[in-house]
């Protein structure tokens, strides 16, 4: 579950993409696991279109991207 405090720019990342015609985004956003864990993500997500250009689906993927980020703490 994307969590509460990164829902609206995860949500603005998607919507931005649509209103400005791009093919894709990706976004770093916090989730929230179901043992209140708070772990980092990498959101990558690609518009598929139909031959008149019209977004018809959009596909993407989530990486846990938690550890990286502490390494580059040190």
């Amino acid at each position: 579950m994307v969590h509460p405090n990164d829902r609206k720019s995860v949500d603005n990342a998607y919507t931005k993409s649509l209103q400005q015609g791009r093919n894709s985004y990706q976004i770093e956003h916090r989730v929230l696991r179901k043992n209140g864990e708070i772990r980092t993500v990498l959101e990558k997500c690609e518009h598929i279109r139909n031959k008149s250009g019209k977004v018809i689906k959009s596909i993407g993927m989530v990486q846990d991207i938690t550890e990286q980020k502490k390494l580059m703490k040190k």
